[in-house]
C-alpha cells in the first residue's frame, strides 16, 4: 500500500459539529465506530479503502470529541442512525455503504431500517442483528457492563481511574490477544475532552430511557424490520465481548443477500487485529456482486 493521506475534516450536520477522517475518492463509504474506540481507529481501513478506489469517511460519533454535541442532546440508537443518514445529507451524498462495528453496527442497522435507499451495501462488525440474538444467561458477562453503565458515579469513576484505565479494560477484555500499547493513548486523547465519557456512557443510559416514548416505540420497531439491503458481517473467534456461534442465527434477521465472516484470532476489533484479512473481504464485497443469502 502507498501512501494515503488522510484529512480531518468538519461539517455541519443536525446540529452539530461532526468531525471526520477522510481519503480517497468513489463510492462513498461511511465508517461509524464503536465503545471504546473512536473514528481514529479507522485509519488502516479508511486508507485501505481509499487506494482501493472509494471515499472513506469516519466521523467521531454524537459528542465524542471532536465531534460536539447539542444541547440537552438525546443519545438514543435511534438518534445515531439519524446522525448517519444526517451525514449523508450535509455531505451531499444521495447513497453510500455503511460499515459499523460494536455501537456503530447498531447505528447502522438501524440507519439502514431507517432508510434502506440510502444504503448500497451494509457491512457490521462484532454485533449480529438484535432482531437474531436470543437472551440467554450466558451473554451477561459480556452485557454486564450495559447495566453497570446504568448506575449513577461508579462507570465514570471505573473508566477514570488510574488515567483512563476503564478504556485498557475494555479494549483487552475484548480483544485480549492483542498488545493495544499505542492505540489505547490515542482513543484517551479523545476521552480527556470534556464531554466525552458523558457521551459515551450517555449512548448505553438511553438504552433503558422511557421504553413507552414514540421514539423507543419507533426504534424497537425499526430493529424488528429484515434487511433487504446486501450485507456482510463480521465474527472474531476469540471476541471476549460475545461468543462468535451467537452469529449462527443471524441469517434470519435479513431478506437480502447475506454472508457472514467468522475471523481466527480475531477479537472485538478484529478489523484493528487482523486487517489484512478484513480489508480482503470488505473491498471484495463492495466491489463484487451482492453475497449469495446464507
Amino acid at each position: 500500500m502507498g501512501f494515503i493521506e488522510i484529512h480531518s475534516r468538519t461539517v455541519e450536520a443536525r446540529g452539530m459539529t461532526v468531525a471526520y477522517l477522510e481519503a480517497g475518492e468513489g463510492p462513498l463509504v461511511v465508517l461509524t465506530h464503536g465503545f471504546p474506540d473512536t473514528a481514529s481507529g479507522w485509519r488502516p481501513t479508511i486508507a485501505a479503502l481509499a487506494e482501493a478506489g472509494f471515499r472513506a469517511v469516519a466521523p467521531f460519533t454524537r459528542g465524542i470529541a471532536p465531534t460536539t454535541s447539542p444541547p440537552k442532546a438525546d443519545y438514543s440508537s435511534l438518534t445515531l442512525a439519524e446522525d448517519i443518514v444526517g451525514l449523508l445529507d450535509a455531505l451531499g451524498v444521495d447513497e453510500a455503504h455503511l460499515v459499523g462495528q460494536d455501537w456503530g453496527a447498531m447505528f447502522s442497522y438501524l440507519a439502514t431500517s431507517l432508510a434502506p435507499d440510502r444504503v448500497e451495501k451494509l457491512v457490521t462488525i462484532a454485533i449480529p442483528h438484535p432482531r437474531s440474538v436470543k437472551p440467554q444467561l450466558r451473554l451477561i458477562k459480556g452485557f454486564w457492563h450495559f447495566f453497570f453503565f446504568q448506575l449513577p458515579w461508579l462507570p465514570e469513576w471505573f473508566m477514570k481511574r488510574g488515567g483512563l484505565r476503564g478504556i485498557d479494560f475494555f479494549f483487552k477484555a475484548w480483544s485480549p490477544s492483542t498488545d493495544w500499547t499505542g492505540r489505547l493513548e490515542e482513543v484517551k486523547e479523545s476521552y480527556r475532552e470534556p464531554g466525552t465519557l458523558r457521551a459515551a456512557l450517555a449512548y448505553y443510559r438511553a438504552l433503558f430511557k422511557a421504553p413507552w416514548s414514540a421514539r423507543a416505540k419507533k426504534q424497537q420497531k425499526l430493529l424488528g424490520r429484515k434487511i433487504d439491503v446486501p450485507t456482510l458481517t463480521f465474527a472474531g473467534i476469540t471476541d471476549g465481548a460475545l461468543p462468535a456461534s451467537e452469529f449462527d442465527r443471524s441469517a434470519r434477521a435479513y431478506t437480502g443477500p447475506y454472508k457472514l465472516v467468522k475471523v481466527a484470532d480475531g477479537g472485538h476489533f478484529l478489523h484493528l487485529e487482523q486487517p489484512d484479512v478484513f480489508h480482503a473481504a470488505l473491498i471484495e464485497f463492495l466491489k463484487g456482486e451482492a453475497p449469495s443469502a446464507e
